[in-house]
C-alpha cells in the first residue's frame, strides 16, 4: 500500500517510546509519509488545527486538554479526521463510548490490528474490530 499523498497522521501519547514506535510504524508501513507527535493533548490540538491530520492516534490518559474537549473540538473543526483512542485500561471500549468514538485499541496492542485499523481509516472503509 502506498502512503497517503499529502496526508499526515498525528500520534498523541505521553509515553515517548509509544510515540516513536507508532510514528516509525506508520512511516515504515507506507501508510503515512508524515507523522506529527505530541506529548500532551494541548500540543496535539495545536498540531491538529495546523496540519489537519487524516488520522489521530490518541492516548486516553495524558496531560493537557481533557479527552472529551479534544474530541469535541476535532469533530467540530476537523470532521474528516479519524480519531483512534488508545489506552492500557481494560475499559477502553467504555471510555471510547463515553467520548462517542468507535475506533479504539487496548495497549499493549496487536500490531496487526493497528495496521488493519489504520489502513481502513486511510481507505475510508469499515474498520475491523480490534
Amino acid at each position: 500500500m502506498s502512503a497517503t499523498q499529502g496526508a499526515l497522521a498525528l500520534v498523541a501519547d505521553d509515553d515517548a517510546a509509544i510515540r516513536d514506535f507508532l510514528g516509525t510504524l506508520l512511516r515504515l508501513e507506507g501508510l503515512f509519509l508524515q507523522v506529527a507527535v505530541a506529548a500532551d493533548r494541548s500540543l496535539a490540538m495545536d498540531l491538529a488545527l495546523e496540519y489537519k491530520p487524516k488520522l489521530i492516534l490518541m492516548d486516553y490518559s495524558m496531560p493537557g486538554l481533557a479527552a472529551d474537549v479534544f474530541v469535541a473540538r476535532v469533530r467540530k473543526e476537523l470532521p474528516a479526521s479519524a480519531i483512534v483512542l488508545m489506552t492500557s485500561a481494560h475499559f477502553v471500549q467504555d471510555k471510547a463510548g463515553e467520548l462517542g468514538l468507535t475506533l479504539y485499541l487496548c495497549k499493549p496492542f496487536d500490531v496487526r490490528a493497528l495496521r488493519d485499523m489504520v489502513r481502513a481509516c486511510v481507505q475510508n472503509t469499515a474498520v475491523p474490530a480490534a
